[in-house]
């Protein structure tokens, strides 16, 4: 029997209802919408999708920089993120994108780490010498 998994989930589900879904939501949508709106101020950025109940992921490219090399900058700036098709190839077949960029947002996400986020983006850019 997976007993640690057994016992984590369990201290896991008490941590959630020690919150409360409904702020748990809550937060997760503040930060994501906050993160929506910075990151459609940097040039060069474009978000991918846009649907009306937006959970807290945000896929993202980054015009003439590949996603792989998005994600490795932004790991030497501290900021982890994925890059690639994220169990969706034919979705992004679809889009005719290689990979996306995407940052996934949760309850220990504040907004000092979407900043945190966009200025690993900035230098990212700059790295490329996007303008």
């Amino acid at each position: 029997m997976p007993t640690a998994e057994v016992i984590t989930f369990n201290e896991s589900i008490k941590f959630m209802e020690s919150i409360g879904k409904n702020n748990l939501i809550e937060h997760e949508k503040a930060i994501t919408n906050y993160a929506l709106e910075k990151l459609r101020k940097i040039n060069s950025v474009k978000i991918i999708g846009n649907p009306k109940n937006k959970a807290g992921v945000i896929a993202f490219t980054i015009k003439g920089i590949h996603p792989h090399d998005i994600a490795t900058i932004l790991d030497e700036d501290g900021v982890a993120i994925r890059a690639g098709h994220h169990c969706c190839q034919i979705l992004h077949e679809k889009l005719n994108l290689t990979a996306t960029a995407r940052a996934s947002i949760g309850i220990y996400n504040t907004k000092d780490d979407i900043d945190v986020l966009c200025k690993a983006i900035e230098n990212c850019r700059k790295i490329f010498d996007l303008k």
